[in-house]
């Protein structure tokens, strides 16, 4: 009830008044403030996995071995 009724107060301070920036940073308060104690939100699925890609890395040469041979 009160997360609903933060969003929209905010957006209508944003819409009003264009200060969308402080419409987002309260909107990020309501969620830190509203979240139970002890909570762990699970963002992992906000962080994409980065591709490796070998056209952008130099290919490197090998290292000739240097081991004697007994």
């Amino acid at each position: 009830m009160l997360l609903p009724a933060g969003i929209l107060f905010h957006l209508g301070i944003a819409v009003v008044m264009g200060l969308w920036s402080f419409a987002l940073a309260m909107w990020a308060g309501l969620l830190l403030l509203l979240a139970p104690p002890g909570h762990d939100p699970d963002l992992a699925w906000l962080i994409r996995p980065r591709a490796h890609t070998t056209a952008s890395q130099p290919e490197r040469p090998e290292k000739p071995s240097t081991a004697l041979a007994s």
